[in-house]
């Protein structure tokens, strides 16, 4: 979920219908002629060229639609997460679409009820989603049949928005709230609160990194905060007076964070000392991704930046005017990238 989409949440109390991108067994396609896949042809870029896969129309259906995240399997199947639509379903090797219709849409349209799904994950044939009410009422829900239908795992009645889901190398789940951090050590099927009463002003946990240890370090309003796997006890590391947006590791272990101003840090000693390698001002630098050969890639509100040398030189190579929400790679290495203009674009790698 975008920084800026989640003040305007609670600076308005308008919050839209959102659904979370997940996995589930293919659906009927679309027969509509303008909602259509784009077809691409594979080639080697390691991130230096983008394709359009998928464009989903602004006014889709009943209520706007834009992009809030994305995902995929290990076949390759893209998932989009769209605000009031859905979720779409998306092979890029071929022309069309599916929808995947689940509990949350056909209990969200009879009650007129609107929730803000605002984070997924897809682990082992689950999908779990993250939401909460009008009444401020979070929520853990999760699927076990491709999305048809959903029960919760974790409700309370607390201001407590779930933004991030990501899954440690342990298996272990993690989710970023408001001044809170749950986890799962079972799939999503239970979850424990590991910051409770904590006096920190955390803020919200926007995103999760782990190294090979499955330490962890969260982005967060106030900086980066750490824990190690097995205490599960989180302190502040730097960059207290940054709000972290987006944070990754590389395979040496380097810790890269970027900002809702622009800017992007790393630290090459755990968090003792931090040095800017990106400063955009204009711009917020909403995401982060590292892929195998270390290649840096910040999605920003004016497009997608790439780097070969940890931050020395960074080029434009994709989005441009655009703001990119997610970057992920799928099981091949493949990069994917998702706009909050309800784009997908791809990079083979």
């Amino acid at each position: 979920m975008t920084f800026s989409r989640l003040k305007t949440l609670f600076q308005l109390l308008i919050i839209p219908l959102i659904f979370i991108l997940s996995c589930s067994e293919p659906n009927p396609l679309f027969p509509d002629s303008d909602k259509k896949i784009y077809q691409i042809e594979k080639g080697t870029s390691f991130g230096s060229t983008w394709e359009l896969v998928y464009s989903i129309p602004t006014h889709f259906g009943r209520h706007t639609t834009y992009l809030e995240d994305v995902s995929c399997d290990q076949y390759g199947y893209i998932y989009v997460a769209t605000g009031g639509e859905g979720i779409f379903k998306i092979n890029p090797s071929f022309t069309g679409a599916s929808v995947l219709k689940n509990g949350f849409i056909k209990y969200i349209i009879e009650t007129d009820t609107i929730f803000y799904i605002s984070a997924l994950l897809y682990n082992n044939n689950r999908i779990l989603a993250g939401s909460t009410d009008l009444m401020n009422f979070g929520s853990i829900t999760y699927s076990d049949n491709g999305g048809f239908s959903f029960q919760s795992s974790i409700i309370w009645n607390k201001y407590s928005v779930v933004v991030s889901l990501y899954k440690s190398p342990n298996g272990d789940i993690f989710a970023g709230c408001y001044n809170d951090i749950f986890v799962s050590h079972n799939n999503g099927s239970s979850w424990k609160n590991i910051l409770p009463q904590s006096n920190d002003n955390f803020g919200y946990f926007y995103s999760f990194a782990f190294d090979k240890y499955a330490n962890i370090y969260g982005a967060t309003r106030h900086g980066v905060y750490y824990s190690d796997s097995k205490e599960l006890k989180f302190t502040n590391i730097g960059l207290g007076d940054e709000t972290i947006l987006g944070i990754d590791i590389n395979s040496s272990g380097w810790i890269f964070a970027s900002t809702e101003f622009g800017k992007m840090f790393y630290s090459a000693d755990e968090g003792k000392s931090w040095k800017q390698i990106m400063n955009y001002p204009n711009y917020s630098a909403l995401s982060i991704y590292i892929n195998k050969h270390d290649f840096i890639f910040a999605g920003t509100t004016n497009g997608l930046f790439r780097s070969t040398d940890n931050g020395g030189i960074w080029e434009l190579v994709g989005c441009e005017n655009q703001s990119v929400q997610r970057i992920i790679s799928d099981s091949l290495g493949n990069l994917i990238a998702g706009t909050y203009g309800s784009k997908i674009y791809y990079s083979f790698h």
